[in-house]
């Protein structure tokens, strides 16, 4: 694959949230298509350090600084009850606070994909410990 100067892909507050989508299927020859799999994604550039005057955490997204404004992320359901809706519902209520980042509890079941899509989609990061 090649992208020559794509769009790329902005927290909350910063830009457009460009989405691609990349898809793959397997053909066997004489037998059709054995298998396929397709993924949303964004180009975007994170970095981080720790700031040697503070000892904060600074962030960059595509070469500019951002100041984080997010919340703690944990499990919505205990009873994993949890659908595309709620995670879209729920996610959007972040957004729509003007967070633009989501830190995930590390005491916490692994979240799933719709989880990550929905973020990218509705322009927060996420931050894993």
């Amino acid at each position: 694959l090649f992208f020559y100067k794509p769009d790329l892909w902005w927290p909350n507050g910063m830009g457009k949230q460009t989405l691609y989508n990349v898809a793959i299927n397997i053909d066997v020859k004489g037998f059709g298509e054995s298998d396929s799999w397709s993924q949303y994604f964004g180009f975007r550039k994170i970095e981080s350090r720790i700031d040697g005057a503070t000892g904060g955490r600074l962030f960059k997204v595509n070469g500019e600084p951002i100041f984080i404004r997010g919340g703690n992320w944990i499990l919505s359901d205990g009873l994993l009850r949890l659908s595309k809706k709620r995670y879209s519902t729920d996610i959007k209520f972040h957004a729509d606070m003007n967070f633009n980042m989501i830190r995930c509890w590390g005491g916490g079941l692994a979240e799933r994909p719709e989880f990550y899509h929905y973020c990218m989609a509705r322009v927060l990061d996420y931050w894993g410990l």
